[in-house]
């Protein structure tokens, strides 16, 4: 859900942008960054077109050496008009 308007964005693209603009948030909530995450499960909608995801994924981890691990996984569960969603696990020290 976008905290900003309390809704969620219709669009698969908003909704992979919104997801780690939210991901950011709860990692600085729990003093960690991007950058400490080593593995993401994301959750997606069968028949949707990975792209959106792909390119907002290149946008937060731009280096092929540093990247957390991903799975990505069908989920037709997923509610609200979510089309998409992921679980973060990050590491600090």
């Amino acid at each position: 859900m976008d905290t900003g308007t309390g809704t969620m964005p219709a669009a698969l693209e908003d909704q992979c942008a919104n997801m780690f603009g939210l991901a950011v948030k709860a990692l600085k909530a729990a003093n960690a960054r991007l950058e400490d995450v080593i593995k993401v499960t994301v959750f997606i909608k069968a028949g949707l077109s990975r792209e959106a995801l792909n390119r907002e994924w290149l946008k937060h981890f731009p280096d092929p050496h540093s990247r957390p691990v991903r799975h990505t996984l069908v989920n037709e569960h997923l509610a609200g008009g979510m089309l998409i969603q992921c679980e973060l696990i990050a590491v600090t020290q």
